[in-house]
């Protein structure tokens, strides 16, 4: 699609064909119009009665087609559309003109040579213009190319039927045209009239085929467009409508009191140009009117002006087969019509809106389906991209996207032009999770108040499908974070393993070899042997044990947290500065809430030691609860002299992270007269 919405080139050997055939039309047209002006003009000016009133509303009608065509070919010049709107009104305005011409022609000199030749010249033309302005032109609205690759043989069986359409006209026996001037064909082929006949039928069947294939693709076209697309197809809906009425509205005047002369003609005249009006409006200025508002009226209008009238005519129907003519027959139908007028326009009204307006007129029909399709996703991410979906499909609009609070996209459907956007801030528990970004479906069509409410009706539930993928994304991350960890532990473990304890094992037993073989020969050598090895196996007891107390102290299997606190503390501050205080006895832990507790205790107390030169310190613990969840309080409070302005280091960093790995947090509160670590972990 291009940028303005309007024209495509996804196949353009198709548009280059028609606007070739338009062309063609379209040259033809005008040098027949230039002819048929001079004729006409000259035909009047000696015989004013030559023009009817209803040959001059054709004719201006047709021409009104051409002008619209000539603005939208100027405008969008690579949409054929306008091309062969532009040749259907040059064709059958020129075509009106000489008739008219030939037939003043023949009423002054009968059998007129040119007259005749006239006549048979403005026959040709009807059928071509017919196949401009409804196949190919109800094929290729509004973006100048069919719908898909598939409806491609539209065109050729169309351009098929013009063609055999002009063979057909120009050698079939008989009168020329409808018969009305007694005229015959002065090139007909007389002695070939069955084939003629043959391919009569067989053009008038394509034509046909190629109509309704054309109104297909036009069903087709509009169930995969766009929202922009939608809009300008909806203008030809509302062209067939207002079209509908207004040759009801005629019919109907003209069985009840009859229409005036020229007024038929001119009714239909109007509904002809409604159609290519509709068209340049949607393909050059869709944008401009509320077309959807247009089309709602005038569909709820012909629904209910077509009920009504069924419901007055079966009344009647029903009185005279029952009991002959009534006068309470009218009078009773006209009461049932309007009984059943309200109730029904409301009804016809509510199903119109749902077509037209999606679900933003019923919002909690749009949170049921979003609803509906969070309980289809198969996890947090497809479902927010559907929430996408149907938060775009209720409100019909070109784009919509969910992002985080990092402005980035979590889930995005359709197509984003550039212009404005309507932007609606997420939150879920009163935590901002991200905003839900919705397009506008034009520059100059903002959302009304009832888009904005159901968008409000919307946002807690998108919130909370944020928060859902958020919750995924920290449980895989923990996941990822476990396993990376488990993995790191491991290669910690063979690093030791291999490089510390494999090498000295690997020594002291040489040494006890050394000293085997010694012992017998020289026993002073031996005995010192043996003692390197006895230092070398003390050496590895001691990595053995810090290899275990990395992974978990053994002071808090056997001690407790509160003795294994005391029994370090007392390790690392011989001098008693710092003391552990307990008020209350601890409840069972689970082992790594006592793990985090006892390393962001130990931690503290060593940045106390090193850097506060504090006087005196207390760790102390006890049991609290923090938003309705059960939890360890630890604190670790000194006397020194704080940070002093420093920035935290990484044994900050590595307290924050142990809580945080259990769900917790740490907070740190700091001045020239002393910090205070609170470490918080749930249980």
């Amino acid at each position: 699609m291009a940028a303005n919405g309007m024209t495509t080139d996804a196949t353009p050997q198709v548009a280059r064909v028609a606007k070739i055939g338009a062309v063609a039309c379209l040259v033809a047209g005008v040098a027949a119009l230039l002819i048929a002006v001079v004729v006409v003009t000259l035909v009047v000016v000696a015989d004013r009665s030559g023009l009817s009133v209803e040959d001059l509303v054709w004719m201006v009608a047709w021409t009104g087609v051409g002008a619209l065509g000539a603005f939208v070919a100027a405008r969008r010049p690579r949409n054929p559309v306008g091309w062969l709107f532009l040749a259907a009104g040059a064709l059958v305005a020129t075509a009106v003109m000489v008739d008219v011409a030939s037939l003043s022609l023949l009423a002054k000199s009968g059998a007129d040579r040119t007259g005749v030749l006239l006549r048979w010249v403005q026959n040709l033309m009807f059928v071509p213009a017919l196949v401009c302005a409804l196949p190919l032109g109800l094929l290729l609205f509004p973006t100048g190319s069919p719908p898909t690759r598939r409806w491609r043989w539209v065109i050729p069986v169309a351009v098929t039927a013009a063609v055999l359409s002009i063979v057909e006209a120009g050698v079939r026996p008989g009168p020329i045209g409808d018969g009305s001037v007694p005229v015959d064909n002065p090139f007909a082929w007389r002695s070939g009239a069955a084939v003629v006949s043959v391919v009569g039928t067989v053009w008038r069947t394509l034509l046909l085929l190629a109509a309704v294939a054309a109104v297909g693709s036009v069903v087709a076209r509009y169930r995969r467009a766009t929202v922009l697309e939608r809009r300008q197809l909806l203008w030809l809906v509302w062209a067939v409508s207002v079209g509908v009425i207004l040759e009801a509205a005629g019919a109907a005047y003209d069985a009840v009191a009859g229409l005036p002369e020229g007024a038929g003609a001119l009714l239909s005249a109007t509904v002809v140009v409604l159609l290519p009006t509709a068209a340049t409006i949607a393909i050059v200025r869709h944008h401009l009117y509320d077309v959807e508002l247009l089309v709602r009226r005038s569909l709820v209008f012909v629904a209910l002006s077509g009920l009504v009238a069924v419901a007055y005519v079966a009344v009647v129907l029903l009185f005279a087969v029952a009991g002959g003519d009534s006068p309470a027959s009218g009078l009773v139908a006209t009461l049932v019509a309007a009984c059943i007028a309200v109730p029904a326009y409301h009804r016809i009204g509510r199903v119109v809106d749902r077509r037209l307006f999606g679900d933003r007129a019923d919002p909690y029909r749009a949170l049921a389906a979003l609803g509906s399709q969070l309980g289809r996703a198969s996890d947090a991410r497809s479902g927010l991209a559907e929430v996408a979906v149907a938060t775009a499909a209720s409100l019909r609009a070109p784009y919509v996207a969910i992002e985080g609070l990092d402005v980035r996209p979590l889930a995005a459907t359709g197509t984003r032009s550039g212009g404005p956007a309507l932007v609606v801030d997420l939150a879920h528990q009163g935590k901002p999770v991200g905003r839900l970004v919705v397009a506008w479906r034009t520059r100059a069509d903002p959302y009304s108040v009832a888009d904005l409410r159901l968008l409000t009706d919307l946002a807690p539930q998108v919130g909370a499908a944020i928060a859902l993928l958020q919750l995924t994304d920290d449980v895989q991350r923990a996941r990822e974070y476990l396993v990376l960890g488990r993995e790191d532990e491991r290669r910690r473990l063979r690093r030791d393993l291999h490089d510390g304890i494999g090498p000295t094992l690997a020594g002291a037993t040489l040494r006890v070899a050394l000293a085997r073989d010694a012992v017998s020969t020289d026993a002073e050598r031996a005995r010192a042997l043996l003692s390197d090895a006895e230092e070398q196996l003390e050496a590895t007891v001691r990595q053995v044990r810090e290899l275990v107390y990395g992974l978990r102290p053994p002071a808090l299997d056997d001690l407790g947290l509160v003795g294994a606190l005391r029994e370090r503390v007392a390790t690392l501050d011989p001098s008693e500065t710092i003391r552990v205080q307990v008020d209350e006895p601890l409840p069972t832990l689970p082992a790594a809430v006592e793990a985090a507790a006892y390393r962001i205790v130990v931690e503290a107390v060593t940045n106390t030691l090193r850097h506060s030169r504090a006087r005196t310190g207390v760790i102390s613990l006890r049991c609290q609860s923090d938003g309705g969840r059960d939890g360890l309080l630890v604190s670790v409070a000194d006397d020194g002299v704080g940070l002093d302005g420093t920035a935290p280091g990484v044994g900050i960093r590595s307290m924050t992270e142990r809580a945080e790995e259990l769900g917790g947090q740490v907070t740190v509160d700091a001045s020239r007269t002393g910090t205070t670590v609170h470490a918080w972990l749930p249980r």
